[in-house]
């Protein structure tokens, strides 16, 4: 460009300082922007647009605001992110001819931008094409792009089955102007809502039966809130809309409410279930309920309920009559394809319970030595369930006035009894409402038990054997310590024999055991003395039939405990010698033994005897025992020395031997002989039969007994002695007497008592 120049008004000028002037023309210069302006609103809705007003000056006098065009750009507030991609407009001047003039641009959000403010800047452009400075608003200058809200679209409206979680896909039913569906958070505080699948784009429902309204089938609503991450702070909400769903049958069996059930404590109940149920194909046409299964699913309260299934009723028991409470039992109806589920509610009313001693069972029954005493935690014992135990109140009264004490200090019961037996102590518990009573059994013993085994055992502390039981034996006796057994110092026995038939003990022994035997134990033969005729053994002739020999014994240990025997013990004597044939051969080699051991005593009795002294008994017992010993040693078993043969020196008598005596006697003898088989040949055909053969004794059984007549003298062994007196026959009372006289082992007393019966077979 080329500029001219004339000066004038030089006339008189005499003042050479001011001859140089300077002079700013404005000519071509860069344009200066201004700061744009937002017109109206600042906070944008989605979908709406900004309005900026940018000016400039032309900064010369070659442009106007006709001539001047303007770059806009807008960024996120502070991130520099300067974009023109949403601004539009700028084609016409507004406000001309005054200070406002300049262009309006439009800003079109589109729906990338995320919310929130956003600062806008403006550079001016002349018509050169010269640019002037960026000049920029921020902040709350600028403009807010509003958060675009989620919407809700019901239609079209999808179908899910009653009481099946089912998934829907929201793709068409649930948008958001700026956020893709899978970034929203979709929930929803309705029943039937389940879960949103973000990734799947889809809302699980599930419409449920219940017991009181069944199926809700048909066209239900459920309103759900949609969260874009925007700031909904200032709505005090989140945005939301309903969705539609059409509920269907889905042919599951169905509960109607089951009622709930009330039982009080220790109590039970039953309910019929089919009732309460109902059941429809998947076309929700009615079917039979009598095909369903019905099982019990759980117990939320096993702690107190007892739950069964018997069929189709249900049972329920309190599990002791101190629970109460709640249960929820869970039922579960199958048709075989579908299954539907219900609960029942179980409560037991409370009660009160009155205190009560846990395992009283311990000490119900027990035993406690006389004088002794025995102290009980009572108050450990007791509980109660409904009230604190320490508050029970507790009364003890004992059978022996003073034998027990309770002590409210410490909860103890003390017990000491004088009285020896089985005492009693009632214990009486009571709280504010009820009262709960025990009685305690007290076993008061003055010893401890002496514990006999009559077999090797270790479980008492002696063992006992008695040997030679039979009729006309005298037993012997084996006591042997076990190791169970205390240290005693002092054991005493006491045997007594008495007879079963006529009720009465006539022999009595007593003795203590020699301690420093206890080792190897002690034997003795129970020869004991009779009670009645002192000098006199009870049983002269040995057992008796149905005697019985009874022990008792006391003892002392080392630590001055007492024992006793708490019940007698008895050996019955019922049976009889074996004969010789039924012998066992231990049996018989004892017998043989025996006969032989009194024989020499007998032998040495009679040795003993002063000259002139009568042997007569002594005789007859020889001659007793000679006849059983040669009875004895004709068995094959015997070892026998024949006397007669062995000896080697001969016995020479101061009296001559009568031989004409002798061959008489032998005469009469074959006699009677000759005689008695005459009479047998003539009355063969005629025996009577013997009337004692009706009763239960058999005479044909007598001389087996009969020692007299087994004797070697046959029953003629006065002949052969010095003449002695004859002692009286005795009396005996009751019935008459068999043939063969008194039975063996039976006393005159006896038979008199029990003599009819013998007879009559009924003993």
């Amino acid at each position: 460009t080329s500029f001219g120049a004339r000066i004038s008004g030089l006339v008189g000028d005499g003042n050479g300082a001011n001859n140089v002037a300077i002079e700013q023309v404005d000519q071509d210069r860069p344009p200066i922007t201004k700061n744009p302006q937002i017109q109206g609103d600042q906070l944008i809705e989605r979908g709406s647009h900004a309005v900026v007003l940018v000016k400039a000056d032309a900064n010369d006098n070659l442009d106007s605001a006709a001539t001047t065009t303007f770059n806009v750009e807008i960024s996120p507030t502070g991130l520099n992110q300067w974009t023109s991609s949403v601004v539009s407009g700028g084609q016409n001047v507004v406000y001309q001819g005054t200070t406002n003039e300049g262009r309006e641009y439009i800003i079109t959000p589109s729906s990338a931008m995320s919310a929130g403010w956003y600062d806008v800047r403006a550079q001016a452009i002349d018509s050169r094409g010269q640019t002037g400075d960026w000049k920029s608003i921020s902040g709350s200058s600028g403009f807010e792009l509003k958060n675009g809200v989620p919407t809700v679209v019901t239609d079209p409206i999808p179908s899910v089955m009653c009481d099946t979680p089912t998934r829907v896909s929201m793709v068409g039913h649930i948008s958001d102007p700026e956020t893709p569906l899978e970034n929203l958070v979709v929930t929803s505080n309705s029943d039937s809502f389940v879960a949103w699948h973000a990734a799947s784009k889809e809302i699980e429902v599930h419409f449920a039966w219940s017991e009181l309204n069944g199926c809700p089938l048909g066209q239900q609503g459920m309103e759900v809130s949609m969260d874009d991450g925007g700031d909904y702070s200032a709505a005090g909400e989140l945005p939301y809309g309903t969705l539609l769903f059409r509920v269907t049958e889905n042919g599951q069996p169905r509960w109607n409410g089951l009622p709930t059930q009330s039982i009080s404590e220790g109590g039970s109940g039953v309910l019929a279930l089919l009732p309460y149920l109902s059941d429809t194909d998947d076309s929700g046409n009615p079917t039979t309920v009598e095909d369903l299964s019905i099982e019990l699913i759980s117990n939320s309260n096993e702690d107190i309920i007892n739950a069964y299934l018997n069929g189709n009723v249900i049972g329920f028991d309190a599990v002791d009559d101190d629970v109460n409470g709640q249960a929820i039992l869970t039922l579960r109806a199958s048709d075989g394809i579908k299954t539907s589920e219900a609960t029942l509610t179980v409560n037991i009313q409370p009660e009160n319970d009155a205190p009560r001693l846990s395992s009283f069972e311990e000490i119900e029954s027990i035993s406690l030595k006389r004088n002794s005493v025995q102290v009980i935690d009572l108050s450990s014992r007791i509980v109660d369930v409904d009230n604190p135990a320490e508050e029970a109140f507790v009364t003890v009264t004992p059978s022996e006035a003073g034998a027990a004490r309770y002590s409210f200090i410490d909860g103890s019961l003390t017990l000491e009894f004088e009285q020896v037996g089985m005492q009693t102590v009632t214990i009486v518990l009571q709280d504010k409402f009820d009262t709960n009573t025990y009685t305690m059994n007290v076993d008061v013993f003055d010893s401890y038990p002496f514990l006999i085994s009559t077999a090797e055992s270790d479980s008492g502390y002696m063992v006992i054997d008695m040997q030679d039981t039979y009729i006309g034996q005298t037993p012997t006796v084996t006591m042997i310590p076990t190791d169970n057994s205390p240290s005693f110092t002092i054991i005493s026995v006491t045997w007594n024999i008495c007879s079963s038939l006529t009720g009465t003990c006539d022999g009595l022994m007593e003795y203590n055991l020699d301690m420093s035997k206890a080792n190897v134990g002690w034997t003795d033969e129970l020869a004991i003395p009779s009670i009645l005729i002192p000098g006199q053994l009870a049983r002269e002739d040995g057992s008796q039939y149905k005697d019985y020999y009874q022990l008792t014994m006391t003892a002392s240990d080392t630590s001055g405990n007492d024992y006793k025997t708490m019940t007698e013990l008895k050996w019955d004597i019922t049976e009889a010698m074996p004969t010789i044939e039924e012998m066992e051969d231990d049996m018989f080699s004892d017998y043989l033994d025996d006969l032989n051991d009194d024989k020499t005593e007998i032998l040495a009795q009679i040795e003993a005897l002063a000259e002139g002294e009568d042997s007569g008994a002594l005789e007859v017992q020889l001659s007793e025992i000679e006849a059983e010993l040669e009875l004895a040693c004709s068995d094959p078993r015997a070892d026998c020395i024949d006397e007669s043969l062995s000896s080697s020196t001969s016995v020479e008598s101061d009296a001559p031997i009568d031989y004409k005596m002798i061959a008489l006697i032998g005469g009469i003898i074959l006699a009677g002989l000759v005689i008695g088989l005459m009479f047998s040949r003539r009355n063969n055909g005629e025996m009577k039969i013997d009337p004692w053969n009706d009763t239960g004794w058999n005479p044909n059984l007598v001389p087996a007994h009969d020692t007299v007549a087994n004797s070697m003298y046959g029953g003629a062994q006065a002949i052969f002695q010095q003449p002695v007196a004859v002692a009286p026959a005795q009396q005996i009372a009751g019935p008459p007497l068999p043939p063969g006289g008194l039975p063996a082992g039976w006393t005159p007393e006896q038979w008199a008592y029990y003599g009819q019966q013998y007879l009559d077979g009924t003993l």
